[in-house]
């Protein structure tokens, strides 16, 4: 399973609005042990972009993600749902099936 480097970020962000300090806090150290694993041992995710043992995201990646955002935002795609469509479509090219787990009706429909 990959997750992108974005998406981890819109999670985190997520996690800081839980209401319960106790519960907040679990996630949280959940999230930092879930994210190191995945960065040290590729499990449970791998997370991209990636090249060799270091996370990828070149400067003008950066740029034009963030350009298609401006674009693309009035249709209601977040950063971190550009992202997943880049990969969705680098993973198509090279032959891939592609399942996007969400319950984000729009991002799914892109799944196949």
């Amino acid at each position: 399973m990959v997750v992108t480097l974005p998406v981890l970020f819109e999670l985190a962000g997520h996690l800081v609005h839980v209401h319960s300090g106790r519960q907040r806090h679990a996630l949280v150290e959940r999230y930092r042990d879930e994210v190191g694993r995945s960065i040290a041992q590729n499990t449970p995710w791998t997370v991209m972009p990636r090249r060799g043992n270091g996370i990828l995201l070149k400067a003008q990646d950066l740029v034009a993600l963030a350009k298609r955002f401006a674009a693309e935002s009035a249709f209601g795609y977040s950063l971190a749902d550009l992202s997943i469509l880049d990969l969705v479509e680098q993973l198509r090219t090279r032959g891939h099936g592609v399942d996007i787990l969400t319950f984000d009706d729009q991002l799914a429909s892109h799944a196949g």
